[in-house]
């Protein structure tokens, strides 16, 4: 019987003999966890039952809604859940639907490159399953209650999200298999499956999850015996793990998807079995040492007389046997996975709870028993300690992991330490105390390898890590040897340059061993963190994307970024079986190197969004869920970043020769694509779009460029790591050029639309770019190899490598060039473009283009042709102008959207259309005699070529607006000649007015101009006057018989309409349809590309134009007036550009560093102008160099501005924001038509004055526009993005208010009767995350309501849900937080709420309008300085309430933001002249001074206590706060870069200190923590301190003498004001004979350290 029974039996009846031994048969039920069932032995498919009948959902044996409420929802889950699966499960038996593909090398690749990714897919997802139904098991072992449904039902959801993507994957697995045998007549590369076997493992894997989550659902609480159903339960849960556990063995098993193998490059691993091994014989030890406990105590049991202390010690025993039974079935169903981070963590806590029960019966067992019994209780006591001992064995265990080294750790610390070394030049005691260090983790590696040595077999591998060893002592003796001399010589420059020296040499060899001993290593660790991250990453997707469907705000972002993490998923998975493939590939292994690196900062992105949504989601169980995979994935990235910089240090300066290998494999891969083309046509791969494939290749064609030119820069510079990064970028760029140029040959392969010689024209210029790809990266490298010229040349190279360098780069270009030209509608642009060109030629009027006119220009009067009329050439103009604006709209849309085969067409019809507009233009101007008319026709016809010309290369809508109305004037010119001037203006006008809708309906997509909201009502406003006036002297004019007037203010009238219409109100449109809270906001880009490179061509014209310049020097100095115009234009827009780098912590740093740069780089250039005066000739070649290193430096900006980073992207309208643009449009439209409906009748009543009819018309027709415009203004004011949005935040604060004094009223007492006291409540986590978000979003809510009305929208509409949710939780915590605690954080959310109303009401005020008064803009920002303490004093709160109750997550959090601003952009710090670095480090000492003390105080209270004050906790994550805002303004006033380096390492040091002390803390009371903390931490923490006081005192020695003896000074002021008090009270006594002498000279000895003077200051108080 298993103890849960015995739990039953005991708590049922009085204790009898029987029911005590019913614990005595736990050995035979912890025997499966290393035998028996034991998930090492194969799985028996056919053994396993078929259930197809699995609608259990309804067998709970009660009625639904008469449960509580979280019953009721966790039914519906499990109800929701276990449908998801049945409905996979049927996905099974579906038929495979196959994509048709080729038999080319990429098909096949595809297929292995599919198979392989739904395969890591599984692994993944069993993964995540495992850890899930481990977390299920938890609830076994706790009473009912909402905490515990909670838990099952985020258990639930991410089970049922894992087996549903499991399945998908199987089903998959199996189709690619049976394709690629279809298609190629093999498996490839992986092996051959049995299908039928791995679909019922699939089905019976569905089937065994779905009965375990029917199993997970909660009972009725009035059910009689309802604890003989909970044992059943239990039952049933345990039995569904046994099962479960050997389908998942099976199913990695089958798939060779060994988990940890997969992670750590071997699949199958010997390090991971035997980890797994390891790991289940000590958890079987766990439990067999937990089973005798328990015989002990059943024995104890019996001889007990009282039955309620058998009660009691029956109680504690059975929660022993049930925690140890859920460790026992953790064990089980997290072995084939045991490796990932998420599944240890459910055993550590699983073992932790065996030791708290086991603790707990140990306690039980003392109380109760008699003194007869104490050797009895001796033995129990014996047995916890076994207990104890068998747990601490498997922590030690799961701690060290299947690959934990010696390896890794020392060379990280020897890299690290050696770096510190060599920054610390200078100070002599510095450099001597990091070569111990280094010394010591050499000394470890050392031994290490010694080890390896002797464990190896193989006598040459043998030798060689013997030789190493020994190179590595030799090198670290050397090193020693010169530290002592450096230590016995401080101000010895020359020991210090042998002590570096010897490091370097010390670094230099680690990295030779490294690439032959320890790279290895320090791969696998690689792919085992790649694995996890992945892991973490795939979980946080999938949970993100189902908690978004329950959150109450828009989280575009968040979907943004989870659809960036899945599509960059599947590259790193390949990247990892590539190296498990060939685990020595160099090429493979730096591309897995780069594929983490692109996989930090997305995923970085998506841990930011899903927090940011967490607090917004109105389920719980998903909340938990999304909180859990937040957590797994930002550990697994920090763990992934370790592995990354680990990895760089062995595979340092292999960039270049790996970047070469890589393009010599894509050119066999050329050839190989070459060879399928000849042998038949390529298919297109499945997922592959012609549209994707142009914009990959553009993309690739642009990034090429910028990459090749940063590689020359860093070549000649001389930084190879910076070259080797450069062009291995440029090879996978090179690696997505040749994808798609595949892709475009696919499309076309056979087609009418290319032909054979053009297919091998597009594989010759590919080859071509291949090869001059090949010869620059080649340069590089052996330039890379040369000697180095003198430090003080900025060029590394000799002038001939920089001229063949640049020769080479310019190859390139021109090969990416050709290239480009094969892309569809490419070449038909090029051709319109041509013959725009050539027409252009001809209307110029040049004699020798002239065709058609045999006699002169091509343009002069040469009368009408033969039998032609001169109205029909005006028709015919007339005709061909409209299809040119009509293919004009088609090019653009076509262009646009992106639909590659219909731009060719546009382009083509658009190329026609121009070529006959043209021929009848140029008819028409020969046949016009007047010749102001020729003249005025003819320069309409080169300004539509110019504008034409311009829109093909651009494709900007803007451009073609002004082909249109180029067009529409030369309109207006051909018939003139055929009507009056008031007609002609009339019919400009209303072609004018005609075009407005369809800029309108632009606009609801696309911007109309660049102004505001309010700007562009100020706008419409501004343009009545003129409306009234023009109206106004149209009628007078036209009854006075004034045609000039007339005409004039047609026109004038015309313009405003459009203005008002076209550009405000249609800019009005798409600011409403923006602010839509379901639309996407635009970011602008960080900087504009486009101002720098039209800046940098106007410098690069300038320098060329020098180049001819003899001897004046006139034409230089204006020459670089223009540079440094254009310099200073671009160094004025990165400075206001500079916060726009929001989106990135490190973007604004390295733009404002290479405006610098520029700024730098011109200044010199100016500085040479001036000394060319004295000698212009000599100086000429200096000035050129100078403009050239110029040019690179705006270069290297640009290429920034270019990269995805610094991009912006355009707003996406929702539906919603459409709908609500339509009462504008409509506005418009009226508005519109009322303006046509004028011109009208203006037309008619110029035509005829004296009837009266025509002057109603025309009055008639003028009041419709001006009520028109009267609507509109009224309408864009109730519309003001905002307003409505404000109203329903307001009306829900008030409303959540109104709820809180509901129930203070009703009395809180009620909520707080089940009381944990323990602080770990998930709604005070839910309060602090809202009460955070809150106080980010005031600063960007702020200025939305000051100046930004289409964002303001957004703003409220996020802060609403945040303010929601800080309520709901406030609500929850009231039933867990402590009981001191609760009053306080229920008063101060009502507080943030009452704040929180009144800043949204001064949103209201405000509104977005620039123009509001400044009473209400003070008002705004007193109600959020007023809402923004709030918040800061209610998080104070939240934390010291949830560090009382033993969480510290907060604090960590904190500390963890607080290291993330150490290297974060400085902002305006380093501009403010108001700061000082005395006074900064004047207050950087005292706070170091502080954290000292709070450690001290803090490790000297775990030492007497056992645990310290959680408020010390706080106050020392307070004073880290605090040193970072100071050591950062320190850091921005300083002038050494050394410094701030040095700075910055040591504060993040000092932060993963005080990381460490939160998280040992957390641990205690453990002695081994304790100790820890007390004898590692601490030292730790004070030469962490002493390192960053260190560079101040260096730098400013007598600055730090000042403030040493200011402190002493103050501490003998207080010291005599302290005197002065006791001597005017009459009680000052003297102890002692002292005289004042002796105390006046005693505080010019102590001045060497605050602490010093502190001490002095306690001992001058000692007489008194």
């Amino acid at each position: 019987m298993p103890v849960s029974a015995f739990a039953a039996q005991s708590s049922a009846r009085p204790v009898s003999h029987g029911s005590l031994a019913s614990a005595e048969p736990m050995n035979a039920g912890v025997s499966g966890v290393g035998g028996g069932s034991s998930v090492g032995a194969p799985f028996d498919i056919s053994n396993a039952s078929s259930r197809h009948d699995l609608a259990r959902v309804g067998q709970v044996g009660y009625r639904v809604h008469e449960l509580p409420t979280a019953q009721r929802a966790l039914i519906t889950s499990v109800q929701e859940n276990v449908g998801v699966i049945q409905m996979a499960r049927n996905g099974l038996d579906e038929p495979d639907e196959y994509v048709p593909i080729g038999k080319d090398v990429s098909s096949r690749r595809y297929l292995e490159q599919k198979s392989e990714l739904s395969r890591a897919n599984i692994s993944s997802n069993l993964t995540s399953a495992s850890a899930a139904t481990a977390d299920l098991l938890k609830t076994t072992t706790m009473d009912d209650g909402d905490d515990v449904y909670m838990i099952v039902g985020s258990a639930v959801h991410t089970i049922a999200t894992n087996v549903e993507h499991i399945l998908t994957d199987v089903k998959a697995v199996v189709s690619l298999q049976e394709q690629q045998q279809k298609q190629f007549g093999d498996a490839g590369n992986q092996p051959v499956l049995d299908k039928d076997s791995l679909l019922n493992a699939a089905r019976n894997l569905a089937d065994a999850f779905s009965d375990l989550l029917n199993a997970a659902q909660p009972l009725d609480p009035n059910t009689p015996d309802r604890e003989r159903m909970e044992v059943g339960r239990r039952k049933r849960l345990l039995d569904g793990i046994d099962e479960i556990s050997g389908i998942c063995e099976y199913l990695i098993g089958a798939l060779q998807e060994d988990c940890a193998g997969d992670a750590s490059g071997a699949g199958g691993s010997e390090e991971v079995a035997q980890f797994r091994e390891a790991m289940l014989h000590l958890a079987e030890d766990v439990a067999h040492q937990a089973a005798q406990l328990i015989g002990r105590a059943k024995v104890l049991t019996q001889r007990l007389e009282e039955p309620e202390q058998q009660e009691a010690l029956i109680a504690t025993a059975t929660s022993a046997g049930i925690n140890t039974q859920r460790l026992v079935a953790t064990a089980k169903i997290i072995a084939p996975v045991a490796q990932q981070p998420a599944c240890q963590a459910q055993l550590l806590e699983a073992a932790k709870c065996v030791t708290k029960s086991v603790q707990q019966l140990l306690a039980t067992a003392s109380d109760v028993a008699p003194q007869s019994e104490e050797p009895l209780v001796e033995e129990i006591a014996e047995s916890v300690q076994q207990v104890n001992n068998a747990v601490d064995s498997l922590e030690r265990h799961i701690a060290a992991g299947p690959l934990t080294t010696t390896h890794d750790s020392a060379v990280r610390e020897i890299d690290q330490v050696t770096a510190a070394l060599a920054d610390s030049s200078g100070d002599s005691a510095a450099m001597a105390k990091y070569a111990r260090k280094a010394a010591v983790h050499t000394a470890q590696l050392v031994a290490s390898l010694k080890s390896q040595a002797e464990a190896q077999k193989d006598e040459a591998q043998q030798r060689k890590l013997l030789t190493a060893a020994k190179d590595l002592a030799d090198a670290t003796a050397k090193m020693i040897e010169s530290a002592k001399a450096c230590a016995s010589q401080p101000e010895s420059v020359g020991h210090q340059s042998d002590l570096r020296d010897a490091a370097d040499s010390l670094r230099q060899l680690i990295n030779t061993v490294g690439e032959s001993v320890i790279k290895s290593r320090v791969i696998k660790s690689l792919q085992y963190a790649s694995q996890i991250a992945i892991i973490a990453a795939t979980e946080l997707v999938n949970t993100a994307q189902g908690a978004a469907k329950k959150s109450r705000a828009s989280n575009y972002q968040l979907t943004q970024d989870c659809k960036t993490v899945a599509e960059m998923i599947p590259r790193l998975i390949l990247s990892v079986r590539a190296v498990r493939r060939d685990p020595d590939d160099t090429v493979a292994q730096l591309e897995l190197i780069g594929s983490c690196q692109h996989f930090l900062p997305p995923c970085q992105d998506l841990i930011n969004s899903s927090r940011i949504m967490q607090p917004t989601v109105s389920d719980g169980a998903l909340q938990r869920s999304l909180n859990s995979s937040i957590n797994q994935l930002q550990n697994a990235l920090k763990e992934l970043r370790t592995a990354i910089d680990s990895s760089n240090n062995v595979v340092r300066h292999m960039d270049l020769d790996c970047a070469l290998e890589q393009v010599r494999r894509l050119q066999h891969d050329l050839s190989d694509l070459e060879r399928d083309l000849r042998d038949g046509p390529l298919l297109p791969l499945p997922g592959d779009s012609l549209v994707d494939a142009t914009i990959q290749l553009t993309q690739s064609q642009k990034a090429i460029n910028q990459e090749s030119a940063g590689a020359g820069s860093a070549c000649s510079e001389g930084s190879i790591d910076q070259c080797g990064t450069r062009a291995k970028e440029l090879s996978n760029r090179l690696k997505d050029v040749l994808e798609s140029m595949r892709s475009l040959l696919a499309f076309s392969s056979g087609s009418a639309g290319r032909q054979p010689d053009e297919e091998a024209a597009i594989l010759s210029d590919t080859s071509r770019v291949l090869d001059a790809a090949h010869d620059y990266i080649d340069a590089l490298r052996k330039f890379s190899l040369q000697p180095s010229r003198p430090a003080n040349e900025q060029n590394q190279l000799t002038p001939e490598a920089y001229k063949h360098l640049n020769s080479l780069r310019s190859e390139l270009a021109d090969a990416l060039a050709a290239l480009s030209n094969h892309v569809p509608g490419s070449r038909q642009v090029d051709n319109v473009i041509q013959l725009i060109t050539q027409r252009q030629h001809q209307l110029q009027m040049n004699p020798a283009n002239a065709v058609g006119a045999d006699s002169g220009r091509f343009l002069d009067y040469a009368g009408l042709p033969d039998g032609a009329e001169y109205s029909n050439l005006q028709t015919d103009f007339t005709s061909a102008a409209v299809n040119l604006n009509q293919a004009t709209g088609d090019l653009v849309h076509n262009s646009s959207a992106g639909n590659a085969q219909n731009l060719v067409h546009s382009t083509v019809q658009f190329g026609e259309c121009y070529d006959n507009f043209v021929d009848t233009g140029a008819n028409l101007v020969r046949a016009t005699e007047e010749p102001v008319s020729r003249q005025t026709l003819a320069h309409g016809l080169n300004h539509v070529s110019d504008k034409s010309n311009h829109m093909l290369l651009a494709a900007k809508n803007a451009a073609a607006r002004l082909v249109t109305e180029s067009i529409n004037n030369m309109i207006a010119v051909v018939t003139c000649n055929e009507e009056s001037a008031e007609e002609r203006v009339c019919d400009s006008v209303l072609n004018r007015l005609q075009s407005i809708p369809p800029a309108v309906q632009q606009a609801t997509r696309n911007p109309a101009s660049s102004d505001g909201y309010y700007p562009s009502l100020s706008g419409i406003i501004g343009q009545t006057e003129s409306l009234a006036e023009s109206m106004s002297e149209i009628a007078r004019c036209s009854v006075d018989g004034n045609a000039q007037g007339f005409c004039q203010y047609a026109q004038i009238f015309g313009e405003s309409v459009y203005k008002v219409a076209a550009y405000h109100a249609a800019q009005c449109v798409y600011l409403v349809g923006v602010a839509d809270p379901m639309s996407v906001p635009g970011r602008r880009p960080v900087i504009d590309a486009d101002l720098i490179k039209g800046q940098l061509d106007e410098v690069r014209t300038a320098c060329a134009s020098v180049r001819h310049v003899e001897s004046d020097n006139k034409p230089i100095y204006r020459t670089a007036q223009i540079i440094a115009k254009a310099a200073g234009a671009i160094v004025s827009h990165c400075k206001s550009a500079k916060g726009n780098s929001s989106g990135s912590e490190t973007i604004g740093r390295r733009v404002v560093q290479l405006a610098k740069d520029v700024a730098l780089e011109t200044s010199n250039l100016v500085n040479t102008v001036r000394e060319m005066e004295n000698d212009f000739e000599k100086l000429k070649p200096h000035f050129n160099d100078q403009a050239a290193k110029l040019c690179e430096a705006i270069e290297k900006l640009y290429s920034l501005a270019g990269g995805s980073e610094c991009a912006g992207y355009s707003a996406q309208v929702s539906d919603s924001g459409l709908r609500a643009q339509e009462p504008l449009i409509a506005c418009t439209d009226r508005l519109t038509e009322a303006a046509i409906l004028l011109i009208k009748a203006a037309r008619h009543l110029s035509a005829r004055r004296n009837d009266s009819r025509m002057y109603e018309s025309y009055s008639s027709s003028s009041k419709a526009v001006s009520d028109a415009v009267k609507l509109l203004v009224t309408v864009i004011r109730d519309m003001a993005p905002g307003r409505k949005e404000i109203s329903e935040a307001i009306d829900s604060t008030r409303s959540a208010q109104q709820q809180l004094r509901n129930l203070d009223l009703d009395g809180r007492a009620n909520l707080g009767s089940h009381q944990h006291g323990d602080g770990s409540n998930p709604c005070m986590q839910q309060m602090s995350t809202s009460a955070s978000y809150i106080v980010n979003l005031l600063p960007a809510a702020e200025a939305a309501a000051l100046a930004e009305p289409e964002t303001l929208a957004h703003s409220v509409t996020n802060m609403s849900s945040y303010l929601t949710a800080l309520k709901d939780a406030c609500i929850g915590s009231q039933q867990c937080a402590p009981p001191q605690e609760q009053e306080a954080l229920f008063d101060q959310t009502k507080t943030v709420l009452e704040a929180a109303e009144g800043f949204l009401e001064a949103c209201h005020q405000t509104g977005g309008n620039p123009e509001v008064g400044s009473a209400a803009r003070d008002a705004l920002r007193e109600s959020r300085e007023i809402l923004e303490d709030a918040c800061r004093e209610l998080l104070d709160t939240l934390a010291a309430a949830v560090a009382s109750g033993g969480d510290y997550s907060f604090l960590t959090e904190a500390i963890e933001k607080d290291m993330d601003r150490v290297e974060a952009p400085y902002g305006d710090l380093a501009a403010s002249a108001s700061l000082n670095l005395v006074d900064f480090q004047t207050r950087i000492v005292r706070i170091c001074a502080d954290i000292r003390r709070t450690h001290q105080d803090l490790c000297a209270a775990v030492s007497t206590e056992g645990v310290a004050d959680a408020g010390q906790l706080h106050q020392l994550a307070e004073q880290y706060r605090a040193l970072v805002a100071e050591a950062r303004g320190a850091m921005a006033t300083c002038r050494s870069a050394d410094t701030e380096r040095r700075m910055s390492r040591a504060l993040l040091a000092i932060g993963r200190d005080c990381l460490d002390t939160a998280q040992l803390h957390s641990a205690l009371p453990s002695a081994e923590h304790a100790d820890r903390l007390v004898m590692q931490v601490q030292p730790q923490l004070a030469e962490h301190l002493a390192e960053l006081l260190s560079p101040l005192q260096a730098s400013h020695r007598g600055t730090q003498a000042c403030i040493n003896a200011a402190n002493t000074v103050s501490g003998i002021i207080s010291d005599l004001d302290t005197t002065i008090m006791f001597a005017s009270a009459g009680t000052l006594n003297a102890f002692d004979r002292s005289t004042f002498t002796e105390h006046s000279v005693f505080p010019r000895k102590n001045d060497d350290s605050p602490e010093q003077a502190h001490t002095s200051h306690r001992s001058v108080q000692q007489p008194y």
